[in-house]
């Protein structure tokens, strides 16, 4: 019988018995091979568990700082992250619930990171930025996309640019950002 695909890897993991591995071929079995938009929906949901953390620590916190009459003012949006599982259908990116972000995961074998960006912009909303959180699989932690400001405050300038950081540095800045979201949506409006 004839595998349906041949594939050539040099991936550790498919040579260890293998005395000449730039000979070796793999078959792509399904055994082998996770299906991708499976694997894709696996890195939706450990991302969409990192943001409801880092959200639900920075509302317990500011909670924590308010008086009571204002404690029911504030909105628990770490209750609203979901995947977004509309997507295919209408567009869009791929976590909802996180204000002021339009979050674009990509979970795969091969990274394609400038298609994949293109992307991220495309869907995100106006008003909101476009943040392409990826991870090559095998690969021990996520990485993260997106623009950042390069501050000169000696000169008065400032500029954006587009960098990769790692995904937990991200969150850090992500807390800061939601808890000034949180605390301006508290604020009474002139």
């Amino acid at each position: 019988m004839k595998p349906d695909k041949i594939e050539y890897s040099e991936s550790s993991e498919f040579f260890e018995n293998s005395e000449n591995s730039e000979n070796s071929i793999v078959e792509n079995s399904p055994k082998k091979r996770k299906n991708s938009r499976a694997k894709g929906q696996t890195g939706e949901r450990q991302v969409a568990k990192y943001f409801v953390a880092a959200m639900a620590k920075v509302e317990d916190d500011l909670l924590a700082d308010l008086p009571l009459r204002q404690q029911e003012k504030v909105v628990c949006y770490s209750e609203e992250v979901k995947r977004n599982t509309l997507q295919s259908d209408r567009g869009g990116y791929d976590l909802v619930g996180c204000p002021l972000i339009a979050p674009e995961i990509k979970f795969c074998d091969t990274l394609l990171l400038d298609t994949w960006w293109v992307q991220t912009k495309r869907q995100a909303k106006h008003g909101l930025m476009p943040i392409l959180i990826y991870r090559k699989t095998r690969a021990r932690s996520w990485r993260c996309r997106t623009y950042l400001s390069l501050q000169f405050p000696e000169y008065h300038l400032g500029r954006w640019t587009v960098a990769d950081i790692e995904f937990q540095e991200f969150l850090a800045f992500y807390q800061s950002m939601y808890r000034a979201y949180l605390v301006t949506s508290l604020s009474p409006q002139v």
